[in-house]
């Protein structure tokens, strides 16, 4: 220790007992500066409700700090057959929170037959729903984003 805080020269800091965490930017500790979950890792995204077989995800990875979770990845699809199916990905890493509420977010990158897709997490679930925006809005389908297409996505949510 030092006069004016900790000094680690080498190595982590590591805690002796789970359920720990470090108050940050306080000298009073409250339960609400108490950063206490960090994790990072690879999830394991799936299509559901999916005629097709020919779709892969590329770099699927995650980061969960306190309840924010972000999760990212490259989905490519091929050739399917016609399939008006509600466009999910399923297989989120942590279930969304549940409290009546909605997360929006959006698709920065896609190659589809729609302007602008939306995503949607529901409450208590682990899925993402696709929806268009503009052009009358709504539900999305494996139809509407069409064959042999590919996005990327970056979307944040809230988890209990």
């Amino acid at each position: 220790t030092t006069s004016d805080g900790v000094d680690i020269n080498d190595g982590n800091i590591t805690f002796a007992t789970a359920s720990k965490g470090i108050h940050l930017g306080v000298t009073t500790p409250t339960a609400s500066n108490l950063l206490d979950d960090y994790e990072e890792g690879v999830w394991t995204p799936a299509l559901g409700n999916f005629g097709g077989s020919n779709e892969s995800f590329i770099a699927p990875r995650y980061t969960k700090i306190g309840r924010l979770v972000t999760v990212s990845c490259q989905l490519q699809i091929g050739s399917f057959p016609s399939d008006g199916s509600t466009f999910l990905i399923t297989g989120l890493p942590f279930t969304v929170k549940n409290d009546g509420g909605t997360t929006f977010g959006t698709v920065p990158f896609r190659q589809t037959n729609t302007t602008i897709m939306g995503l949607t997490f529901g409450d208590n679930n682990t899925q993402i729903e696709m929806y268009e925006v503009g052009n009358g809005g709504g539900q999305f389908n494996y139809n509407d984003f069409g064959q042999s297409k590919q996005m990327a996505f970056v979307a944040q949510y809230e988890t209990a």
